[in-house]
């Protein structure tokens, strides 16, 4: 085999070798996104939806509006939110705009493995908002619990409930 050749076997064996390797990186990666929106979903169903549906019952029956949110997020990404008006008698209508809503959510970051827990309890000010990523092995049921106490205590202080 001439020198030439030689060259351009190895070449494309090494092109083989690396586009094999990245087929299989890639192959593992959505494995473990798969495996990550499985989780959340499970999650979604074992603890946040009902732990949730008892908190939008609760805020309805004490006159303000809620919702829960279980859609996948614009990118994809697995998503729960619970949104409410904490106006006695509102409703999600034309009249209060997004300021008027509060909004406590879990998005699965899946090329990450994490969760981002965002908690929106005043859009009226930039200081309303607090965000923080965690892992998926961290939302417990204590853990969300305490997370919408804390939610909830925090739009009560910011917001005129009347």
């Amino acid at each position: 085999m001439s020198v030439f050749n030689e060259v351009i076997v190895a070449h494309e064996k090494a092109k083989a070798e690396a586009a094999s390797k990245e087929e299989k990186q890639l192959a593992l990666q959505q494995e473990k996104d798969a495996a990550f929106r499985k989780y959340f979903d499970e999650m979604v169903k074992e603890l946040l939806l009902p732990v949730g549906a008892e908190f939008a019952r609760d805020a309805e029956a004490y006159g303000f509006p809620s919702k829960i949110n279980t859609k996948p997020d614009g990118d994809g990404n697995p998503y729960f939110s619970i949104s409410l008006i904490p106006k006695k008698g509102a409703t999600f209508s034309d009249r209060y705009t997004n300021a008027d809503t509060v909004v406590f959510a879990l998005q699965g970051l899946g090329g990450e493995r994490k969760i981002l827990v965002s908690s929106y309890f005043d859009q009226r000010s930039e200081h309303g908002v607090h965000k923080q990523r965690i892992s998926p092995s961290d939302v417990t049921p204590d853990w969300f619990n305490a997370q919408l106490k804390g939610f909830l205590s925090k739009v009560l202080k910011t917001h005129d409930s009347n």
